[in-house]
């Protein structure tokens, strides 16, 4: 027969590889989620791009706004294959390429059409909120439209 201590040190060793064994299996299950987190981070949408077939299909006018061109190429896309496009994203493409800048002007971000940007065709629009407050957007040509679409596309 044992005795209680006996008892006592078989008893709490038990519990111990119990807590023990349990603990183990939590910890590979965490780690088991870690790596698939970890997978899924990895495969993230490459930026945006679209196909020469879907270009086809961008609906050009004689002037358009970016935020309107951003819409019809976020409309073109494969979804399951690239990011949406962002106006930041045309924005600097239409910087790099000299066409247009922007400047801080009395603690605000204005955006400047260059020279070449009204040689290509870029100008700016006078418009007024529903609140009857004016400002000023950057209309795009039908030229600068399908250099925008152009840059965008990947085979």
């Amino acid at each position: 027969m044992k005795s209680v201590n006996e008892e006592f040190r078989d008893a709490s060793s038990e519990f111990e590889n119990n807590i023990l064994d349990d603990t183990l299996k939590i910890e590979e299950t965490v780690t088991i989620e870690k790596d698939i987190i970890k997978k899924n981070k990895g495969r993230s949408k490459p930026d945006y791009w679209i196909s020469p077939e879907d270009a086809v299909n961008f609906e050009y006018e004689d002037s358009m706004q970016i935020g309107e061109i951003k819409e019809k190429l976020n409309n073109l896309r494969d979804k399951t294959k690239s990011k949406r496009v962002t106006s930041k994203s045309i924005m600097e493409y239409l910087t790099n390429m000299g066409y247009m800048s922007e400047k801080f002007v009395d603690g605000v971000w204005v955006k400047l059409i260059s020279e070449e940007g009204q040689r290509q065709g870029l100008h700016y629009i006078k418009c007024e909120s529903k609140h009857g407050f004016e400002y000023v957007v950057i209309g795009i040509s039908r030229q600068v439209q399908r250099m925008i679409v152009d840059h965008f596309v990947r085979n």
